[in-house]
């Protein structure tokens, strides 16, 4: 009888291994967290890469500055926000539509989206396009950023290590071949 009493209290559970589970699982599930919010940051990035690629490409070419923002932001849609414009075309468009629309009629089709506005006030989030041209080596530099880019938890940035959310920017640097357009 001793002998059964003493096996069955081997199989029963003590209550700190059910605290220590719960432990681990609150530690696991920051940690997915927390490479949500790098995912994130790293999707804004890819994006504004994406971007600069084809605001240098558009420069070099010597197109005027509002048609390289023009493809600077189409290339831009998927982080620039919820859609605030209003549809144009018949029935439900898709980006594909929307981005069709504003490259061959700008700000007259209707197109607009929430990060493209001006910055009225400093903690909203912005997407901005900046040309650099440097005429002694001949290159001209794109640069789209993402101010305040808004992450997948704001409190959740002190797993990243930093005090406020990181900007996603990009950078382009091509040949300027413009140049040869004005002569």
């Amino acid at each position: 009888m001793i002998l059964k009493r003493r096996k069955k209290d081997k199989l029963r559970h003590h209550p700190s291994t059910l605290v220590e589970s719960v432990m681990v699982i609150c530690v696991l599930f920051l940690f997915f967290f927390g490479l949500l919010q790098i995912m994130e940051w790293f999707y804004g990035f890819i994006f504004c890469q994406y971007s600069a690629y084809y605001a240098s490409k558009g420069m070099a070419l010597g197109y005027k500055d509002f048609f390289t923002l023009r493809a600077a932001r189409v290339a831009a849609i998927s982080i620039s926000g919820p859609f605030l414009g209003h549809d144009v075309s018949a029935g439900r468009a898709s980006d594909l539509k929307y981005a069709e629309n504003y490259m061959t009629r700008g700000d007259s089709s209707g197109v607009w989206y929430q990060y493209w506005g001006t910055r009225s006030n400093p903690d909203d989030t912005r997407l901005r396009v900046t040309r650099i041209r440097n005429i002694e080596r001949g290159e001209i530099t794109a640069r789209v950023s993402l101010y305040n880019a808004q992450l997948f938890h704001e409190g959740l940035s002190f797993l990243l290590g930093v005090s406020s959310a990181p900007t996603p920017n990009g950078e382009a640097k091509t040949l300027d071949g413009s140049h040869y357009l004005e002569k």
